[in-house]
């Protein structure tokens, strides 16, 4: 459904939520209409902001491009099992522009995202090399280890952390007899 439509539907229900009012006639059932009018009231409003900012995009495709600069990702988290490796990217407004306005692509050694326009600025993360060719007897961690190693030396502040919090909470395990595997790096 596009924005127009999503916008017709919305004006639908708000005359509709509007009917209902007038004929509710106890207050609980009152003041819970009112909330859902507000909140479709607000979802009109975010609605027909995207559609006056897709409509100057289609009017001026290069408007965009001109007035973003790209700024590094470097907040982020991952989780990964024996054959998959989820990357969690947490981006405050994100919801606010339409999904053409997000780019992914993959190869079999690397990834990269570029979230175009979001608060003025184009957000960028690309990751190379991520899984080298691994021998039959390699140690499977050892890949985890070289991600690991660089996502804490290109992370910010808060990346470095939050790695080594968890490097030593591991190794608090490890001290009280908890586990905790192999040392999981050497910073």
């Amino acid at each position: 459904m596009d924005l127009t439509e999503q916008i017709n539907q919305l004006e639908a229900d708000l005359v509709e939520l509007g009917s209902l009012l007038e004929k509710a006639e106890r207050k609980r059932v009152q003041e819970l209409l009112q909330q859902e009018q507000k909140k479709v009231e607000k979802e009109l409003a975010v609605k027909r902001q995207q559609k006056e900012k897709q409509d100057k995009r289609e009017a001026d495709p290069t408007a965009a491009s001109k007035a973003a600069y790209t700024v590094k990702i470097t907040n982020y988290a991952w989780d990964q099992s024996d054959k998959f490796v989820k990357i969690y990217l947490t981006m405050k407004d994100l919801h606010k522009i339409p999904p053409e306005n997000v780019e992914v692509s993959f190869t079999e050694r690397s990834f990269s995202v570029l979230v175009k326009d979001l608060d003025g600025k184009n957000h960028q993360m690309a990751m190379h090399n991520i899984k080298p060719n691994v021998e039959a007897n390699a140690d499977p961690s050892d890949g985890l280890m070289t991600m690991l190693k660089k996502i804490y030396s290109d992370g910010d502040d808060e990346m470095k952390r939050t790695i080594n919090k968890a490097w030593s909470e591991s190794q608090e395990k490890k001290v009280r007899g908890g586990g905790g595997g192999e040392d999981m790096m050497d910073f």
